[in-house]
């Protein structure tokens, strides 16, 4: 149950977040989005790996993809703030 809420939480998370960058991206003058492009494959690479490394600490255990789950929502969640927040 957790697992599927956080999922659940993540992809609506996802979905406002993708919608909040496409909206920097529209705004930013083309000579600056390749960089923000750029910039913004390298957060999803960023939170990949430190999701691995948070959930790494239960692996193999029935916990790892709930610590998975729950730092993919909190990364996820400040990326969404900052790009409403600093993007304005």
């Amino acid at each position: 149950g957790i697992n599927f809420c956080l999922a659940q939480q993540f992809h609506g998370l996802e979905a406002r977040m993708e919608a909040a960058y496409a909206d920097v991206l529209a705004r930013l003058p083309e000579e600056d989005e390749v960089n923000m492009r750029a910039g913004h494959l390298a957060w999803i690479t960023y939170r990949q790996m430190m999701c691995d490394v948070e959930a790494g600490m239960m692996r193999g255990g029935s916990g790892e993809p709930m610590l998975r789950g729950a730092c993919m929502v909190r990364i996820t969640e400040q990326r969404l703030q900052e790009l409403q927040e600093v993007w304005r």
